[in-house]
């Protein structure tokens, strides 16, 4: 055992963590050194069986704090990419306004693809920690001071302690919180190329391996390179909630939704539209936070952490080292000799947390609304703290 932690709080006990994200992986790694019987029950019904999404920079006071405490910087070290942070902004005409060369920040935001990550953390756990294709149902509560959960599948699992790292739409959370998540105003329309050096060699070039901000016209474009190669992108605008229901596009059909963004980006640079072009798919994605300053009475022996705690929207690129600090300081509670029970040791775990979320949730509110002003690429230049001409390099 490191440090002063201590397993007497969680000895014999059985926790059950929902969702196998980051973290809840990252979670059921830091409790299983520290002594904890630890299941976690994920709803894809394989390690395999979906994508795992973009390229995301692990920073030093959050994701990677907790990848040093479960012992895995090595690993890490061996599949984090420095070189995809650069970071480049450009105006809708294609002109460069700010280059923030990758040696810059490489050493102490390095990229990793989410799939790499999840693998891993999957790959740190004792065989059979994660129960797959296990979707969450319900939870009740039982006279031992336990939970008993049912899965759809039909299955139960009775345990003392359950943690939700089961994502913006938790099933868990209404059991803790009456409050839920908001539309934040914003609406991205998700895009993905396989091979873009081929297919969209301009913006491409203009990537770079890193990550790129297009801003203009109260909207924006916001890409990046996974390790792989391929490039995922988000067209941002403010939209009403309902809109991907109600403006009458179905995003599923490419030429329609190919046309939608040409007319949408018009009088943008054109090699903008070879990217929409070359996406192999479309998928709408409105944008919900929760309220910036939450607060809910602490449930026995139950909680939650990411984005089923503090969901927003990635304008501020901090939801996964979110989650994984959350895992960090919730592992660190529970193995903390000062308290003198479990539900002691979750709300001290919730008060630090939804006050450090809190603070994430402004920065991301402030950067999302400069991103659709009028005036942004002005307001991020001044936000980062630079005055850049065309080319400017930070």
């Amino acid at each position: 055992m490191e440090g002063n932690f201590s397993a007497e709080l969680i000895q014999d006990k059985q926790i059950a963590i929902v969702g196998g994200g980051p973290g809840g992986l990252s979670l059921a790694r830091m409790l299983q050194i520290r002594g904890g019987q630890v299941t976690v029950y994920e709803r894809d019904a394989s390690r395999m069986a979906r994508v795992q999404g973009s390229s995301l920079d692990l920073h030093a006071d959050s994701g990677q704090l907790l990848i040093q405490a479960a012992g895995l910087m090595e690993a890490f070290a061996k599949v984090a990419r420095p070189e995809g942070e650069q970071h480049r902004i450009y105006d809708k005409h294609g002109c460069l306004v700010l280059d923030i060369p990758a040696y810059q920040v490489a050493s102490s935001r390095p990229e990793i693809d989410r799939g790499v990550l999840r693998d891993l953390l999957l790959d740190a756990l004792k065989p059979g920690t994660v129960q797959w294709n296990k979707r969450f149902v319900a939870l009740e509560a039982t006279a031992a001071g336990g939970y008993l959960l049912t899965f759809e599948d039909g299955s139960r699992a009775q345990v003392d302690i359950v943690i939700a790292a089961d994502g913006a739409n938790s099933r868990i959370r209404p059991y803790i919180t009456d409050i839920r998540p908001h539309y934040s105003g914003t609406t991205l329309i998700q895009g993905e190329v396989e091979k873009p050096a081929i297919s969209c060699p301009e913006v491409h070039e203009m990537v770079h391996q890193g990550n790129m901000i297009v801003l203009g016209d109260e909207k924006g474009l916001m890409l990046q390179q996974k390790g792989d190669g391929t490039l995922i992108f988000y067209a941002t605008a403010k939209h009403p909630e309902h809109w991907v229901r109600t403006v009458g596009i179905d995003f599923a059909v490419k030429a329609k939704a190919v046309d939608f963004l040409t007319q949408f980006y018009a009088g943008w640079n054109p090699a903008f539209f070879t990217l929409f072009n070359a996406s192999s798919h479309f998928v709408p994605r409105p944008m919900y936070g929760t309220p910036v300053h939450q607060q809910w009475d602490t449930q026995p022996a139950l909680t939650m952490i990411g984005d089923a705690a503090h969901v927003m929207p990635p304008f501020a690129g901090v939801g996964v080292n979110m989650a994984m600090l959350d895992a960090l300081e919730l592992a660190n509670c529970l193995t903390d000799p000062a308290f003198t029970d479990v539900t002691a040791a979750i709300h001290a775990y919730e008060i630090a947390m939804l006050a450090r979320s809190a603070a994430a949730q402004e920065r991301t509110k402030t950067s999302e609304d400069i991103f659709h002003a009028p005036t942004a690429i002005a307001d991020l230049l001044k936000k980062l703290g630079c005055k850049a001409a065309a080319g400017g390099r930070f």
